[in-house]
């Protein structure tokens, strides 16, 4: 015996130590970093968010409904970076080829040309080629791979957010540092740092 005479529970509770992994302000807390807000009209909508230890992806990409998590250890930084058009450069450019075949026809096609055909294709005409104009700008992607090489998460610089896009990219790269060194610290090992380099630990 020694001497304590407390009911058991309580001597119990008493050696119970908090898990410090799961203490406010670490890694493993879940907190909300940062928010982009990802728009392309009648194609994409999505709205993601950046926690410390996940992206959390919300929003619909061409009718389809997305509500899905990435685990942020999944990534690898830096992105790949591609230059896309958009889906709406092929439909500007098959409208606009249709248009100019329908003048053509209604032109050339007739002996009496007919006109009300050629101010119709004329009216239609105009807008369709502002559409074009207008989405033949090039998309910047950042593309996320995991250590696979296989794409897991990308990113666009379209949208309300369009402007915040390098400073959310460099979120992702600091959380997912934060969140390998942290794996590291527990295993002994070094730091890594943004880019995804390692560096020894001190002796």
């Amino acid at each position: 015996m020694n001497g304590d005479v407390r009911p058991l529970k309580q001597r119990q509770a008493l050696t119970v130590e908090p898990n410090p992994y799961n203490a406010p302000n670490e890694v493993n807390d879940s907190r909300l970093l940062a928010t982009y807000n990802e728009q392309i009209k009648f194609l994409v909508s999505r709205e993601i968010e950046l926690f410390s230890d996940r992206l959390h992806i919300c929003g619909n990409v061409r009718a389809i409904r997305i509500d899905a998590n990435v685990p942020l250890q999944d990534l690898v930084t830096p992105p790949d970076r591609i230059w896309l058009r958009s889906r709406h450069f092929v439909w500007a450019t098959w409208l606009n080829w249709i248009l100019l075949g329908a003048l053509a026809v209604a032109y050339f096609g007739f002996e009496t040309r007919a006109m009300g055909l050629i101010g119709l294709s004329t009216i239609i005409l105009i807008p369709a080629l502002v559409y074009l104009i207008y989405n033949a700008r090039q998309n910047e992607y950042a593309q996320y791979k995991n250590s696979s090489g296989v794409v897991v998460f990308d990113l666009c610089r379209r949208g309300p957010s369009a402007a915040e896009f390098e400073a959310f990219n460099n979120a992702i790269a600091s959380a997912v540092s934060r969140l390998a060194n942290h794996a590291m610290q527990r295993s002994g090992g070094g730091d890594v740092s943004a880019s995804g380099e390692s560096t020894p630990a001190a002796r």
